[in-house]
């Protein structure tokens, strides 16, 4: 999810939200590193070999987590805006202007 989401759901919390209440504040959608990284490749238009390393898996790493973010949905109305691709694209940018 975009930072920039993240902000304006805690923007709306702060006006909209109930006193004490616990939100959960998540994307639409579930998507992997290995997704987000073919995705930034795709982009970047660089040549990238990406390598896993299975010894670097701890036995404890969560596999699949799907949060629910109906409460702060229904309740303040709050969505995310940002798709994926464009949050890749803009911090590939940004980065790209610096270096």
């Amino acid at each position: 999810m975009d930072v920039r989401d993240l902000v304006d759901a805690y923007c709306m919390l702060m006006t909209k939200g109930k006193m004490g209440s616990t939100y959960v504040i998540c994307g639409d959608t579930m998507i992997s590193i290995r997704n987000v990284i073919e995705r930034l490749i795709k982009i970047s238009q660089v040549d990238v070999t990406v390598k896993v390393d299975p010894k670097l898996f701890r036995p404890l790493d969560i596999i699949m987590q799907k949060p629910d973010s109906s409460k702060i949905r229904n309740e303040i109305g709050w969505r995310p805006k940002i798709p994926i691709e464009k949050s890749l694209k803009d911090l590939l940018d940004y980065w790209r202007e610096r270096i």
